[in-house]
């Protein structure tokens, strides 16, 4: 329980992007991962990057909210190679995120990220700093509730400790069931891919990248567990996937950033 950071009791327990179709979004309502126009921003929505709002090219998924003592800034979690950093001579254009495309609207812009950077070989990980008002507005550390899109379930926790057998489900753009897509952890170190966490019983989706694997205790609070890099060919499978540890993002993010950048739970 030492490395678990998290507000809970005694109780609780121990390259996929993909081309976007235009899409009008419908107002004040939250729909599904495509179409929600509804406070708080949650895992499980679909970004979509492109050098201009009229031609977007690449959709991944939002996943968990990053916040940091000191700064009131707000950050959100996708996988690192949805999209380029802030080196230089990247355009601002290339670095801008819409989760409503037509709306115009930019919802964040890539702060950083890590595509099995040097020092950090398992994460697969972008940072992208929340810019839209509207989202600035409400509050973080939500997950996209499926099963009633109005009504997001919030992040309890994050965990750093990680084992074979356990039972982690995904919040991402393609998964959009009425119940959670779960899968059984399978190797928390697997060496023939980045030596990421290696998820077997469910391959994710072209468009999935970046979204939020998470763990439910047995008193129902949702801990952050990996951010989802890859997976097998195909789509909503048995097959496998694989992540990068919220213990090697954070790593990440202490050496990237002057701010102490963690998951933000409740």
């Amino acid at each position: 329980m030492a490395e678990l950071r998290i507000a809970l009791t005694a109780a609780d327990f121990k390259s996929t992007v993909l081309p976007v179709s235009a899409h009008q979004p419908r107002m004040d309502s939250c729909l599904s991962t495509l179409d929600c126009h509804e406070t708080p921003l949650r895992a499980g929505l679909r970004i979509v990057r492109g050098d201009s709002i009229s031609t977007p090219f690449k959709s991944c998924s939002i996943g968990f909210a990053l916040s940091a003592p000191g700064t009131s800034r707000v950050w959100f979690t996708t996988a690192g190679h949805c999209g380029p950093g802030n080196s230089p001579g990247v355009p601002q254009s290339q670095r801008r995120w819409f989760h409503r495309p037509s709306s115009g609207l930019v919802t964040g812009v890539t702060a950083a990220r890590c595509w099995w950077c040097a020092g950090h070989p398992s994460v697969d990980v972008g940072r992208v700093l929340v810019k839209e008002s509207f989202w600035l507005n409400g509050t973080f550390g939500w997950l996209m509730n499926f099963a009633n899109p109005g009504s997001p379930v919030k992040v309890n926790g994050y965990t750093l400790s990680y084992q074979v057998g356990d039972v982690i489900c995904l919040k991402a753009l393609h998964v959009g069931a009425a119940s959670d897509k779960c899968g059984i952890v399978a190797d928390v170190d697997d060496a023939s891919v980045h030596h990421m966490i290696k998820i077997n019983g469910y391959n994710a989706c072209d468009g999935d990248s970046g979204g939020a694997w998470f763990e439910t205790s047995p008193t129902g609070h949702r801990v952050a567990y990996a951010v989802h890099s890859s997976s097998d060919s195909g789509c909503h499978g048995s097959g496998s996937s694989w992540a990068s540890s919220i213990k090697s993002v954070n790593n990440w993010n202490d050496q990237d950033s002057a701010y102490t950048i963690r998951v933000t739970t409740w």
